[in-house]
């Protein structure tokens, strides 16, 4: 009896079994889903896109992010082979006379040369606040031209002088600063008073 009893209980449960299969085959073929009437089951062709969506990015956006890691990897190998970080920051200080222009592309091009890099970046960024960065031919008579212009200004307040100019230059370098013909990097000093000028420079390769 206990034989018969457990294969009676086995053929029904392979008759279920087949039924829900069943079930399940005809939700597919008509495309209706059957997740309403059949719990944890879901029809032939329902890969579940929308959830995974929500979890993976696009094959677009792998590709951009593992080129972005390989990319910073390289960089960084390559300057730590030269003893470096992916950027390196150092300062130019400028011993100013006080109100003028001056000349500070050979302390940029030394920066860049000790730092190994090849190709790249500088940014450099003037800290005090009545010092601004300009590129111009460091010639005397554009010097005093570009003088003029500023005592020529209604305005005579040299802050606001100063937020005229730019407080930071990005001049990109290979094999030296990539400056245009008869281009200087130079230091506008609109203070009345001597002192040491700081400016935060950057290599970034």
């Amino acid at each position: 009896m206990g034989a018969q009893k457990a294969v009676g209980e086995g053929g029904a449960s392979s008759a279920a079994r087949e039924a829900t299969r069943a079930r399940v085959q005809e939700a597919g073929e008509k495309g209706r889903a059957e997740e309403g009437r059949l719990p944890g089951l879901r029809p032939r062709g329902h890969r579940g896109a929308v959830t995974c969506a929500s979890r993976r990015a696009s094959p677009g956006q792998h590709r951009v992010a593992r080129s972005a890691r390989s990319i910073g990897s390289c960089s960084r190998n390559s300057l730590k082979h030269a003893g470096l970080d992916l950027s390196v920051r150092d300062e130019i200080r400028v011993a100013s006379r006080g109100r003028g222009v001056y000349d500070i592309t050979a302390y940029a091009e030394r920066l860049v040369k000790s730092s190994g890099a090849r190709k790249g970046l500088l940014i450099l960024y003037s800290v005090d606040p009545l010092c601004r960065l300009v590129t111009i031919e460091y010639d005397a008579d554009l010097i005093g031209d570009l003088m003029s212009l500023i005592d020529g200004l209604k305005a005579k307040n040299p802050y606001v002088v100063a937020s005229i100019f730019h407080p930071s230059l990005a001049i990109p370098f290979e094999e030296g600063l990539l400056l245009g013909p008869f281009q200087q990097v130079c230091l506008l000093d609109l203070n009345e008073s001597a002192g040491e000028r700081r400016v935060v420079a950057e290599v970034i390769s």
